[in-house]
């Protein structure tokens, strides 16, 4: 049985929410990343991880994503194809436009580290509105980011739209909102919202 470390309102809703989608039994330790138990878990305390059934130990919710995906050959498109080139635009775009920023957000409200400079605070939430706007204008008109098929991309940008919503950094987009609200709909992210 696999298991997710990690606490679900982190990244690690990800993988329990990929999970949940693929109906694959699963344990969850929830486990806060860089903490004590994080560091005996995985080297440096970086979560989430996926602890496979052999005892390897795999780590980045979206490195983790992919390999689920292709093993399973499902939430994904197949490697070498167009779509599979654009699903994995889509992952790339998200990850670097909001992932990056909200992560740098996070750590900010959460108070790790040295506090930065106000000018710092602000390129970041800069950053992150400029991420959103971009990420909104190239939005397809269709239910996924890759047409009518749900994929990883979809999983990577979903999270990072309830993150923000988390800490209310989530613009008033209509397009991302109704994005978001598509999301919600789906029975896997309700499971994963509630373990």
């Amino acid at each position: 049985m696999y298991k997710v470390i990690g606490y679900g309102g982190t990244r690690a809703f990800r993988l329990l929410w990929m999970l949940e989608e693929l109906h694959i039994p699963h344990r969850h330790d929830r486990v806060m990343p860089f903490t004590q138990a994080a560091r005996d878990a995985v080297p440096g305390g970086r979560l989430p991880a996926l602890e496979l059934r052999d005892g390897t130990i795999l780590q980045d919710s979206t490195a983790i994503l992919s390999f689920l995906a292709d093993r399973y050959g499902a939430l994904t498109h197949p490697p070498g194809s167009v779509e599979r080139a654009v699903q994995d635009g889509w992952t790339h775009r998200v990850g670097e436009r909001i992932d990056g920023p909200l992560m740098n957000w996070t750590t900010f409200m959460q108070g790790h580290g040295t506090p930065p400079v106000p000018e710092v605070r602000t390129w970041v939430a800069d950053c992150l509105a400029e991420g959103f706007a971009a990420v909104a204008e190239s939005l397809p008109d269709t239910s996924w980011v890759t047409g009518e098929e749900f994929t990883i991309a979809d999983i990577v940008l979903g999270h990072c739209l309830h993150w923000a919503e988390r800490y209310q950094t989530m613009p008033e987009d209509a397009r991302l909102r109704a994005y978001l609200a598509r999301v919600r709909r789906r029975p896997a992210y309700l499971a994963a919202d509630s373990s």
